[in-house]
């Protein structure tokens, strides 16, 4: 890192432009907030010390483990627009087969100097794998890297396994320690990360407040009465600040009326009432249509005040890891009981991993078709595979199927809709 920071420092470009980042790194929320992670991995350690578990060995693993994956893991989390089953995700991602075969490929030390050239080698790369997964016409290139990635991978993995067979003590207790302390660490400090995150969007929430409000006093009166009523409830509190967004408030009353329509609203979902086929879908029940835990939908909302137009949308649903990756997403439209329109969108950025999100775009619109009671008498896999319109429609419901190209950009979307008879195409 020394010369590095000499090359950057010698450079007067690089200079001025790491001189411009320094008083955001030293920003006091910055500070604060990585000081709050330091002193909660510091009272972790403290109760693992109590217990037995924690000694002066692990500190170079414990030092390393917060400035990764501590410090780090403020940003990803802080940052997540939902965190619907943060536990429940957070605790699958700390006990999963890839994280034994990490420790394991991480077990074989190299050189000083192979590292100190491999490590740019290897960051260029993935740096040039980055790029040509835009554009198809550089496919051979990104394989070839992926190869090159897979062979060292494969290699660093055999070398820890080796490891672990030639050297008798390796099973010890101070490698168990050395291989939990990080999934420990990693999973006590989740509670941490959810307060952090809740905070965080509060503060989001109530610079909204002030945007919306122009009153003072409902300004204050807005925030202490959304810390009230959803303090550890961030699904309530979306479900609040859009009511608080298309109602018009003018006064305390009008803003606690917004409150009262989040429980009204939560009631129905709660207890939903039955739609019959020739009316449409119970939107509750179409969130879950696509079979895809990603693509159900947060809440049934209603467009703007006094509108007879509501609608649900998911979040959009990564389908690979390219900067500007393909994306799944899901629409449900109609009026406040009922679903007459249901939408399933495919965006593809990305040429070369096409083939795959039409699979996934295949999978999803089938399941969405099949609960939704649809019966298609085509072969629909096949229509999506060649991207072709279709359209067909039976005494209830007309199924359409449509791309969409980009002109400025080698892109396109592909959407299916099921629109019942119903539907008021007015939104």
């Amino acid at each position: 890192m020394i010369p590095v920071i000499g090359l950057i420092l010698y450079n007067e470009g690089t200079r001025d432009a790491a001189l411009k980042v320094l008083p955001f790194l030293v920003d006091l929320n910055i500070v604060s907030v990585v000081g709050i992670v330091f002193l909660y991995v510091a009272g972790c350690c403290c109760a693992l010390w109590l217990i037995g578990f924690w000694d002066p060995t692990l500190l170079k693993a414990t030092v390393l483990w917060t400035f990764g994956s501590g410090v780090v893991g403020i940003f990803n989390h802080v940052n997540q627009r939902s965190l619907d089953n943060f536990f429940v995700n957070g605790l699958r991602t700390q006990f999963g087969v890839i994280v034994f075969v990490e420790y394991v490929a991480t077990l074989k030390s190299f050189s000083f100097l192979f590292e100190l050239v491999s490590l740019p080698i290897l960051t260029f790369l993935a740096v040039v794998q980055g790029v040509a997964s835009h554009n198809k016409d550089h496919a051979a290139v990104e394989n070839l890297i992926m190869s090159l990635f897979a062979v060292f991978g494969i290699y660093a993995l055999l070398s820890g396994i080796y490891i672990i067979w030639s050297d008798p003590d390796f099973w010890s207790i101070t490698t168990l320690r050395d291989f939990l302390l990080p999934i420990i660490l990693s999973v006590a400090i989740l509670p941490l990360f959810y307060l952090l995150a809740t905070y965080a969007t509060f503060q989001r929430r109530f610079i909204g407040i002030e945007y919306k409000l122009k009153s003072v006093e409902l300004q204050k009166s807005a925030k202490a009465l959304a810390i009230r009523n959803y303090a550890l409830d961030l699904d309530g509190l979306d479900r609040w600040f859009h009511e608080l967004q298309i109602q018009n408030i003018e006064t305390l009353s009008d803003l606690k009326c917004t409150f009262k329509r989040v429980r009204q609203r939560r009631k129905i979902e709660s207890n939903p009432p039955f739609i019959s086929a020739e009316l449409g879908w119970s939107p509750f029940a179409a969130m879950k249509f696509p079979g895809h835990e990603m693509l159900c939908c947060k809440h049934y909302r209603q467009v703007w005040a006094d509108s007879q137009d509501w609608c649900a949308d998911s979040e959009p649903l990564k389908l690979d890891e390219s900067l500007v990756g393909n994306t799944l997403s899901y629409r449900i439209e109609g009026t406040s009981v009922i679903a007459t329109r249901l939408s399933v969108k495919l965006n593809v950025y990305n040429k070369s991993e096409e083939k795959l999100a039409l699979q996934c775009f295949a999978e999803i619109a089938e399941n969405l078709i099949q609960n939704a009671g649809v019966k298609s008498p085509i072969d629909l896999t096949k229509h999506i595979q060649s991207s072709k319109d279709i359209s067909f429609q039976d005494q209830l419901i007309t199924l359409r199927m449509a791309r969409s190209d980009w002109t400025d950009l080698d892109a396109y979307d592909l959407s299916i809709d099921l629109i019942h008879k119903n539907y008021d195409p007015s939104y």
